[in-house]
Formats: structure tokens, sequence, C-alpha cells
């Protein structure tokens, strides 16, 4: 995670707001590390966030309990930062 942000930090540099997007992303550091504690997978864009499983049919209930798990952690998770859902 520390060299992604390095990198990505350098490079939003060039961006007047680089330093909203990096402490944005540092923010979020401990989210992704719950969601990847799942098995599952996090995309971040903005001031946007989207958690998602790649599954089979045959594995489609485990993806299900593994979400509902996770989705726990991110309620956690909201309740201890002032972040809000919109």
């Amino acid at each position: 995670m520390v060299n992604f942000l390095r990198h990505n930090c350098l490079e939003l540099r060039k961006d007047p707001c680089w330093v909203h997007s990096c402490m944005f992303y540092l923010y979020t550091a401990e989210l992704a590390n719950a969601v990847a504690r799942h098995g599952l997978e996090m995309h971040q864009n903005a001031d946007d966030i989207q958690i998602y499983a790649y599954t089979t049919v045959d594995d489609a209930p485990s993806a299900v309990d593994r979400f509902a798990m996770c989705l726990t952690d991110v309620e956690t998770w909201l309740r201890a930062t002032p972040v809000g859902l919109d």
C-alpha cells in the first residue's frame, strides 16, 4: 500500500487537489484492508468506493456470506469515522 501511495501521490501532484486525493487514499486504507480480509475487491475513484467479488455459480453462497460479513465491517468502520454514505 505504501508503494502504491508513493507512486500515485507523486503523480497526483500535477493536480491542484493532490493533497485531498492522497488523504482520501490514506483515510480509506483501513477500509481496503477490511475488504481484502474477506477476499473481496474494492475500487476507489474520486469519492466513490465500490466493493465487489468475483465468483463462480457454485461458490455464490460463500461469496454472499463473505459480502455480508464485509458489510458488517464496513458499517463498523463508518461508525468510527466521520465519513458518510450517499
